[in-house]
């Protein structure tokens, strides 16, 4: 697989957590923290691209004949789903035109995401990163 995929994932992991740190101190104070979010949903709109329906198709390809690293995969898919839908409903919230409305509860939605973010990256780290390091060599996009 491509070490240059593999790497971008790793940084992206990275600016996540350090997004995820900038915002932390700032959590009780919604229109602070607010121009730190937007910058957090970027980074995690990239981090989400990258982990397209082309990707997991060719993991599935590539590992057809295991049966557990296609049960991996699927969780995979699965969990991603999930992830991206808490990802939206939360910055549909945050960053939305309603956004200053929901601003009390910023703090307890703030550590949740946090905590979906990190759970996500930890999976990525053991389970993904380990598929596509067997992988030939991928095209980066």
């Amino acid at each position: 697989m491509s070490q240059a995929l593999i790497e971008r994932l790793k940084v992206s992991h990275q600016a996540i957590v350090d997004s995820i740190d900038r915002i932390q101190p700032l959590a009780r104070n919604y229109m602070a923290a607010k121009p730190r979010v937007c910058e957090m949903r970027e980074r995690l709109l990239a981090h989400f691209g990258g982990q397209d329906k082309e990707l997991f198709e060719r993991l599935s390809s590539f590992y057809q004949n295991d049966r557990q690293s296609i049960k991996m995969i699927e969780f995979l898919i699965h969990d991603l789903k999930e992830v991206k839908i808490r990802f939206l409903i939360f910055f549909e919230k945050y960053t939305g035109e309603l956004a200053d409305r929901g601003s009390k509860d910023f703090p307890l939605d703030f550590i949740q995401l946090s905590k979906d973010m990190l759970s996500r990256i930890k999976v990525e780290e053991d389970y993904l990163l380990p598929l596509l390091d067997k992988l030939p060599e991928l095209p980066l996009e």
